[in-house]
């Protein structure tokens, strides 16, 4: 759209209704009374075509901040879920022969497989959500994340260690949700557009018709 068009549709209707209902045809009292239902009307509808505009640019603007988030708490989890991993399995990890809890180190190793495989599954879901925001793969996610240790939240420290991932499986659910609300605000109809595109001109044609029956009012006055 054209951003001096309005301008110069103000400049042209204050021009043709100062000519016709000034010069060529001079207006009443009660007619300018009636016009004030024109160009509050015309006002109000202007508004309500701003107010979708700028609906739109708010959403707009901030799925890309909510983007930038879910990327960046995506890679702390898959750092986590890595270290988490490496701690339980890894030779610098415990040292399981000597555990005197021979059921203990028989979780832990079982504990470690679990964020081995979250790990792996997390790998395979990071471009369907990242980069093609399939976020019916943030659901899985979150449900397979819930569901692995479901039967292991006995001891205090897994106990801990899952607390703290789960806070990031949820934080990327929030963004992930936050994204979809957002792009599904910036979506417009057709009626949508249609305001968008005709409010500056209703706003110009307001403004002229008000200027207008100041003129008129002041060509009484003397």
């Amino acid at each position: 759209m054209n951003y001096y068009a309005p301008f110069i549709t103000l400049l042209i209707a204050l021009l043709a209704f100062h000519f016709l209902f000034i010069k060529c045809f001079p207006q009443g009292k009660r007619f300018w009374k009636k016009v004030d239902y024109a160009w509050v009307s015309l006002g109000v509808i202007g508004i309500f075509g701003a107010t979708f505009s700028l609906n739109k640019e708010y959403f707009t603007a901030l799925t890309p901040w909510h983007k930038k988030s879910l990327e960046l708490v995506y890679a702390e989890y898959m750092e986590r879920l890595e270290n988490e991993r490496n701690y339980f399995l890894d030779k610098n990890g415990f040292d399981y022969a000597r555990f005197t809890d021979k059921e203990q180190a028989k979780r832990y190793i079982q504990v470690g497989g679990i964020y081995d495989s979250l790990l792996k599954m997390s790998q395979n879901y990071r471009d369907k959500i990242l980069v093609e925001e399939e976020f019916a793969y943030v659901d899985s996610l979150s449900r397979k994340h819930n569901n692995a240790f479901a039967n292991i939240n006995d001891d205090e420290h897994l106990k801990r260690n899952h607390e703290l991932s789960t806070m990031m499986v949820d934080r990327i659910v929030e963004e992930s949700n936050e994204i979809s609300v957002a792009k599904e605000q910036s979506r417009r109809g057709t009626f949508s557009w249609m305001l968008l595109f005709i409010s500056p001109y209703l706003f110009a044609l307001a403004i002229a018709i008000r200027i207008t029956k100041v003129t008129a009012e002041l060509k009484e006055i003397k």
